[in-house]
Parts: C-alpha cells; sequence; structure tokens
C-alpha cells in the first residue's frame, strides 16, 4: 500500500529496483513506456520514497492475465491440479520452456500467466524497447532457456 518507502544502500541504483517481489522503474523508464506502443504495464502515480537517491522511481504493475502455457510443449510436469481447467493452478514440479497457448494471450508486452503467475513473461517488443533505450539492471531469460525443476522437493518423482 502506498506511500512505498524503501532504502538504497550502495552503488547506483539504476533503471530498475526489485527485491524479487516487487518492481519499480525510473522516471525515465515510465516516460518512454508511456511514449511507446507497448502494453501491459501500469505504475504508481506517487513516486517511492528511495533514501539515498535523488532520482524518482515508480512502482511498476504487469498486467495479470488468464494467459495459459502449453503444458505439453512446455514440458510441464505436475504433482496436482488444485484449480480449474481455466486457471491450471498446479503443483509444479518442472518446466523445460515457456510456451503459451496463443488463443489465451490478449498481447500484452509484458504479463503475469494464470498458471505461471510467479513470474513475469515479455514479448521481444519488450526486450527490444529496454534494450533500444540502454535501460539498466534488466535481465532477460529466452522462453526455451527458461527452466524451473522443484522435483527434489516431491518424493514420489
Amino acid at each position: 500500500m502506498p506511500p512505498y518507502k524503501y532504502k538504497w544502500k550502495k552503488g547506483v541504483a539504476g533503471d530498475l529496483l526489485t527485491d524479487g517481489m516487487v518492481f519499480a522503474v525510473s522516471e525515465r523508464f515510465c516516460t518512454c513506456f508511456e511514449a511507446s506502443e507497448l502494453t501491459g504495464l501500469t505504475f504508481a502515480e506517487e513516486p517511492v520514497e528511495l533514501k539515498g537517491s535523488t532520482a524518482n522511481y515508480y512502482m511498476a504493475f504487469p498486467q495479470v492475465t488468464r494467459t495459459l502455457l502449453d503444458e505439453a510443449a512446455s514440458g510441464v510436469v505436475i504433482n496436482n491440479l488444485r484449480g480449474c481447467e481455466k486457471c491450471r493452478v498446479m503443483s509444479l514440479v518442472k518446466l523445460d520452456r515457456v510456451v503459451i497457448r496463443e488463443e489465451t494471450w490478449p498481447g500484452y508486452d509484458i504479463f503475469m500467466m494464470g498458471n505461471l503467475f510467479s513470474e513475469i513473461v515479455l514479448t521481444q517488443r519488450f526486450v527490444d524497447f529496454v534494450i533500444a533505450n540502454s535501460f539498466t539492471n534488466f535481465q532477460f531469460i529466452d522462453q526455451d532457456d527458461f527452466q524451473i525443476d522443484y522435483s527434489f522437493l516431491h518424493n514420489d518423482q
């Protein structure tokens, strides 16, 4: 809940700040994103209180969608399906890559998925935008290289 308050401890803050759960972006990033044709990201109206930095940062919120993985093409292994067929909430054991079911994707450039809700998914257009504007602190994993393996948590696997 606003106001968002953080303390910057050392070094120079880049264009992306995250603790792994939420993230904030620089004012320059917000301005460029809003001027672009990219979709799927909204920003808090008030800047983050960031002690130790004079730059303005804004909390960023990716669009939450009902986009679903193509489970077969993604190499999904589940322990238990806990949700309905629409949300596909599952106890994920393994994921070999990210392949989405195109018919479930509304076309956003940055979004969170229904059955991979812990990750933020981006289009190549978004990646190109970050590179073209030389934004800092972003790291990307290609969809074919993204893997999750929780099999060590499941004794029955």
